[in-house]
């Protein structure tokens, strides 16, 4: 706020929630005039999206987000084929993900341990919190005063949980002394090794499929798909994965509204995302109607979930930083 008030910005690139937290202090433009006005083109974005971004704006449109970040399972299709189970599907719960992941325990041992999902990064109450987020489980109710760990719906998720990373359907990174995962090691993937049926990420995946092989000379060449992260099966067709951190805004008290809207409704417009619909590097397009493949894979999972409220269980830890992931990436910004 200090930066805004002493540099006077016209346009800010921020995440969702400060975005929200930018409207209650009445810091940004509505932009629901101008694009009424010019007829600007919002329904050639993703389902649900201008809804995301109305929801934190009160009911109105302070922004607009050319690119988002979702998570998808990948998943290595020999691997099925191998052991005769079926490939996995669209709009699995975490329930069903851990079922057919438990068909492949038991397959192999030692260094040849095959898990039906992996948890790259983190440990196994991270593998938790992924359960319940999906199930929209809170910690808190809603005035975060009370504590409601103790229901059925987080006891289902903790037996879960449990039961899949004790009968080895799941692997997490082990545990050191002192209580905290071990250090990833970016050559020591099990997926990549073929000793994983499924895992859990996002787009910048994509490159490591892609391109792996060049750095990482024990990985083996994946058959691989992509189906929709888990869902809640109270929702099936909303996914809470679905994030938004680089939302264009108007500063409210800008003396150049004009010129600031033709550059947030450039940056937003269909020329740059089909420019961006060319290359991976982390994200999506909002505009879906340019990117429906990659490497002749289907988009469908990234894109066929509309975005759910973020309520999260807990405030997220501090992520690991992913092999060549660009710095800053996930920050905001104000230009």
């Amino acid at each position: 706020m200090k930066f805004l008030d002493k540099h006077k910005p016209d346009v800010l690139m921020v995440d969702l929630p400060m975005m929200e937290k930018l409207v209650q202090e009445g810091k940004l433009y509505n932009l629901d005039a101008v694009i009424a006005q010019e007829k600007f083109d919002v329904e050639g974005f993703m389902p649900g999206l201008i809804d995301m971004i109305r929801e934190k704006g009160g009911g109105s449109l302070y922004g607009l987000a050319p690119i988002f970040y979702t998570n998808v399972i990948y998943y290595n299709a020999e691997l099925f084929r191998e052991h005769h189970i079926e490939l996995p599907s669209n709009k699995m719960s975490w329930q069903e993900v851990l079922e057919l992941s438990g068909r492949l325990a038991g397959i192999g041992s030692g260094e040849d341990q095959i898990y039906g999902y992996y948890k790259r990064f983190g440990s196994p109450e991270l593998m938790l919190f992924d359960v319940a987020n999906a199930s929209s489980l809170r910690l808190f109710d809603a005035q975060g005063e009370k504590l409601v760990f103790n229901t059925d719906g987080w006891k289902q998720a903790v037996r879960l949980t449990t039961d899949s990373i004790r009968n080895k359907a799941v692997y997490t990174r082990p545990m050191d002394e002192g209580d905290s995962p071990q250090e990833f090691s970016s050559d020591d993937d099990l997926f990549f090794k073929g000793r994983a049926a499924m895992t859990m990420d996002d787009p910048w995946f994509l490159s490591q499929l892609k391109n792996r092989a060049m750095w990482d000379k024990d990985s083996k060449k994946i058959d691989w798909g992509m189906v929709t992260a888990p869902v809640d099966p109270a929702s099936p067709d909303e996914s809470w994965y679905v994030r938004l951190n680089q939302v264009y805004a108007i500063a409210a008290d800008s003396p150049n509204k004009r010129a600031a809207w033709e550059f947030v409704k450039f940056v937003n417009g269909p020329e740059m995302a089909k420019a961006a619909s060319r290359s991976i590097d982390g994200h999506l397009p909002t505009r879906n109607q340019f990117m429906k493949e990659i490497d002749g894979k289907s988009t469908e999972a990234f894109y066929s979930l509309r975005p759910k409220g973020r309520s999260r269980c807990r405030r997220a830890g501090k992520r690991r930083r992913r092999v060549n992931q660009p710095k800053g990436s996930e920050k905001a910004k104000a230009a």
